[in-house]
């Protein structure tokens, strides 16, 4: 999994929440919970949380295809 943005700083403070959001469903393994998490990205923070949520995205159904293929193997 991606490493999670740093947003302690306060030009952050109003998206920690969002991003909170984002690294619970990423744990869970919620790829459709994360596809339809709405972010307009017309800043830096909402910029930054869209890379994390499309690279969990990406991670999330490479380690899905992994399982799948090691399950095919055996």
């Amino acid at each position: 999994m991606p490493a999670v943005p740093d947003f302690s700083a306060p030009t952050h403070a109003r998206f920690r929440n969002k991003l909170g959001e984002i690294v619970a469903l990423a744990k869970a393994g919620d790829i459709k919970g994360l596809k339809a998490m709405e972010i307009n990205p017309v800043s830096t923070s909402p910029k930054a949380m869209a890379r994390f949520r499309d690279l969990c995205i990406i991670a999330l159904n490479a380690r899905k295809a992994g399982r799948a293929k090691a399950r095919s193997t055996q």
